[in-house]
C-alpha cells in the first residue's frame, strides 16, 4: 500500500471524465463494506458505516474536493475530523488508516473508470487496439503478482481484462495504457499481443466467508471500474440528440447488449433505497436519471400523428419526482421496481 505522502503526487491533475464519473454517482447507506460490491460502485457513493443522509453527503463533498485536485490526504483528514465531530459518528478503524481508504479507493476508482472511458473510446480503440498494464513504482509493498503483469499487452477486447483491469485491490495504483499497432512492435518489440496469463483462483477469508477470487485480487476488486457507467453515457448522449437517432441508438444496445435494463436498474435502485427510507426528510438535487425510451418505431408513430419532431426518444426524471411518488404513494417500490419491456417492444422502461 502506497505511503500517505505519496498520494498526492500520484493523483495531480482531475480531468473532466473523471470528476463527471464520481458526480453522476448517487449517496447509498450502508453498514458494511461488503453492501456494495463491484461494478455496483459505478453507481453509489457509499461510506461503509455512514447510515444518515446529512453524514454521508458531508463525506462526499469532502471526497469530491479531493478528486477535483482541491484538497491533500492531510486537507481530508482535517475535513473527516470536523465532519465526525459535529454527526458523532462512531466509525470503525483507526482514524489515518480509514481515511487513507476512502481518500485513496475513491481517487484511484474514479481515476481508472475515466481511464476505461477513454480507452474505451471508439476511435481511441481503432487507434489503440492493445492495452499495456503498468504497475506503478510508487508502491512502496508491491504486490508479486501485480509486478509480474507490468508490460503485459493485450487486445482491449481480450477477457483477461474484465477481472484484472486495475486497480486489483485495496491500495492498488496500477493502470493501462493504450497502444497502438506501430507502438507494439516498434516501441515494444513484439509482432502480436501476449497470451493473457492463465487465472488462478485462491481461497481468501472474508466478511462473507470464504471465497475463491483471482489470485493477486483482493475482495470485490475483480471488474472494471466505469464499465457500467458506459451505459449510463450512451442513454446521456441519446438524450441530447434527435430522437430518431437516440431511439436507434438505445435500440441497438437493447438488441445487442441485452444489458440496458440492467443500466437503468443499477441507477435506479440506489436512487429510490436512498429516498425510500424517509422520503419527506430527502433534500432533492434535481439530478435526473434515465428509466427508458422509445423505439424507433415508436418515435415515427407519434412524429407522424402529431406532425412534430421529438426532442428525444429518452424518458426521464428527476429525483423531485420520484421523492413525491414515494412520499405520496407510500409504495415499497424498491421491492418491486423492475426494468423490463411492454407495447410489443415500443417501449422500454422501468415499471411495476
Amino acid at each position: 500500500m502506497a505511503d500517505d505522502a505519496l498520494l498526492g503526487a500520484v493523483f495531480k491533475q482531475p480531468w473532466p471524465v473523471q470528476m463527471d464519473y464520481f458526480r453522476q454517482k448517487l449517496n447509498l447507506p450502508t453498514q458494511t463494506w461488503t453492501d456494495i460490491m463491484k461494478a455496483q460502485h459505478d453507481r453509489s457513493f457509499v461510506v461503509a458505516g455512514a447510515m444518515a443522509s446529512d453524514l454521508l453527503e458531508d463525506l462526499r463533498q469532502e471526497v469530491d474536493k479531493a478528486i477535483a485536485g482541491e484538497s491533500t490526504l492531510e486537507d481530508f483528514r482535517a475535513g473527516f475530523d470536523d465532519i465526525v465531530a459535529r454527526h458523532g459518528w462512531d466509525y470503525k478503524g483507526g482514524r489515518n488508516w480509514r481515511t487513507r481508504v476512502i481518500y485513496q479507493t475513491n481517487l484511484q476508482t474514479s481515476y481508472a473508470a475515466g481511464r476505461y472511458q477513454q480507452l474505451t473510446d471508439p476511435d481511441m480503440l481503432k487507434a489503440r487496439p492493445y492495452w499495456r498494464y503498468r504497475h506503478s513504482d510508487s508502491v512502496l509493498h508491491p504486490r508479486p503478482q501485480h509486478l509480474a503483469r507490468n508490460g503485459l499487452i493485450l487486445r482491449a477486447d481480450d477477457p483477461w481484462w474484465q477481472t484484472h483491469y486495475p486497480p486489483n485491490g485495496w491500495g492498488c495504483q496500477c493502470t493501462v495504457y493504450g497502444v497502438s499497432e506501430k507502438e507494439l512492435r516498434e516501441k515494444y518489440g513484439k509482432n502480436g499481443p501476449d497470451t493473457a496469463p492463465a487465472i488462478q483462483y485462491v481461497e481468501q477469508d472474508t466478511p462473507d466467508g470464504p471465497v475463491s477470487v483471482p489470485d493477486g485480487i483482493d475482495y470485490g476488486w475483480d471488474y472494471a471500474p466505469g464499465q457500467a457507467n458506459l451505459g449510463r453515457l450512451l442513454l446521456d448522449k441519446a438524450a441530447t440528440t434527435s430522437a430518431r437517432i437516440g431511439a436507434a441508438a438505445i435500440q441497438s444496445a437493447v438488441d445487442n447488449i441485452q444489458a440496458l435494463d440492467k443500466i437503468v436498474q443499477e441507477r435506479w435502485q440506489p436512487l429510490v433505497q436512498q429516498i425510500y427510507p424517509d422520503p419527506a426528510g430527502y433534500r432533492p438535487t434535481k439530478q435526473r436519471i434515465h428509466i427508458g425510451g422509445l423505439s424507433p418505431q415508436l418515435v415515427d408513430k407519434i412524429e407522424q400523428a402529431t406532425g412534430e419532431s421529438l426532442a428525444t426518444a429518452v424518458v426521464s426524471v428527476d429525483d423531485s419526482e420520484v421523492k413525491h411518488a414515494l412520499r405520496d404513494t407510500g409504495a415499497k417500490a424498491d421491492k418491486r421496481i423492475t426494468p423490463g419491456r411492454c407495447h410489443a417492444d415500443n417501449y422500454w422502461h422501468v415499471g411495476a
